[in-house]
């Protein structure tokens, strides 16, 4: 039973694990990831929470705020404002997605599931629409995450500039959001496209028929750890190729909120073309064999973290060379070019990728390269 506070502002219940289990199974569950992070608990920590609900101790709160009601599949919507880390903890604990004390969910006793499904976590339902009190919501999430895990610089930003059409194009490259239209889409990617509000359907028409995905499939298969995405690495170099390639110069550090709103309305004009750009410099990827260095600890050396930034730009800001590069001439400079690395060159690999100096030093060897694969 729940109980009314603060003039109505929140209700105080608690929901049991198999509830919530039913909720997300059902898809009734909507995580927020235009203010939310993703997911990063390692193992350490969802090992110890999954063993707080066995041992029967009592976990922090879940925040939800109820949405509108799907008549089609006749649910209700349920916005999670803060415990989506608790949340899809329990749902990869119930799918035997990790053992805890060497048992998977499957392997314990009925009596032990039973307590597991039945163990109550508090739920404290805001009052508020979710689709409309976003800045109320947003400060709410802000005030409960202050002293937990530290938001990185670009969750910070994503969740300032949550309408910001720069920010959700990066994001569309990154793989951080996904917009398709409503028949299009598979039920893995429903939530993604139904909650965030601020995304007008001019922009949604825009990104729709866009293939983002030979985009993202490539940086995530080649370029990025899977922990790199889940920290925004992908999101925050692409805020800083987008707008290096605007500004026409190099920077130290992530553009600021102010600084990515400056820059908006020339990226809204130019997103077209910075989204081909894009897809030819990735077909070009796609057909050059790239040679292994084995000095690195990524053998895939042109594929690193700032080896990939250094390229993609180096094209976007010559795009003539997309249009003339000679495929098997670019493979043979890259191949001469690691026989005789330069110690600077593998200096501003090694140091900070964010570094204005070191990118210029990429940027000219890089170029050279390139200016010598034309045909």
């Amino acid at each position: 039973m729940g109980s009314e506070i603060l003039g109505g502002k929140y209700k105080v219940s608690s929901k049991d694990v198999s509830d919530l289990d039913s909720m997300m199974k059902k898809g009734e569950l909507i995580y927020a990831p235009y203010y939310q992070r993703n997911f990063v608990w390692d193992m350490k920590d969802q090992i110890e929470f999954i063993e707080t609900i066995l041992l029967g101790y009592p976990c922090p709160e879940i925040f939800i705020a109820e949405g509108k009601r799907d008549l089609e599949r006749n649910i209700k919507y349920i916005h999670v404002i803060d415990g989506q880390q608790r949340l899809t903890t329990i749902k990869r604990f119930i799918n035997n997605e990790f053992p805890v004390k060497e048992k998977y969910y499957k392997e314990l006793s009925d009596e032990e599931k039973t307590k597991f499904l039945d163990y109550e976590i508090g739920t404290v339902t805001l009052k508020l629409n979710p689709e409309q009190d976003i800045l109320e919501i947003e400060e709410i999430f802000r005030r409960l995450n202050k002293n937990k895990y530290t938001l990185n610089e670009t969750e910070k930003r994503v969740s300032l500039l949550s309408n910001n059409n720069f920010m959700l194009f990066a994001r569309l490259l990154s793989g951080d959001l996904i917009i398709k239209e409503n028949e299009d889409l598979e039920e893995n990617e429903e939530n993604l496209f139904i909650n965030n509000p601020f995304i007008t359907s001019e922009f949604k028409k825009w990104a729709s028929d866009k293939d983002f995905e030979k985009i993202v499939n490539y940086i995530e298969e080649r370029v990025y750890s899977p922990k790199q995405i889940k920290q925004n690495y992908a999101t925050k170099d692409i805020i800083d190729i987008i707008g290096t390639y605007i500004k026409g110069n190099f920077f130290s550090r992530i553009l600021l909120e102010d600084e990515i709103v400056e820059l908006t309305n020339e990226v809204d004009k130019k997103k077209t073309k910075i989204f081909t750009l894009f897809s030819k410099i990735i077909d070009i990827f796609l057909k050059t064999k790239f040679p292994i260095y084995e000095g690195s600890r990524k053998k895939d050396y042109f594929m690193t973290r700032g080896n990939f930034f250094t390229l993609v730009l180096a094209f976007m800001l010559n795009d003539e060379f997309i249009e003339n590069i000679n495929i098997e001439l670019f493979e043979k400079n890259l191949h001469n070019f690691l026989k005789t690395i330069p110690d600077m060159y593998v200096q501003s690999v090694k140091n900070s990728v964010m570094d204005k100096k070191q990118r210029e030093t990429r940027h000219k060897y890089i170029t050279e390269i390139l200016s010598k694969s034309l045909n």
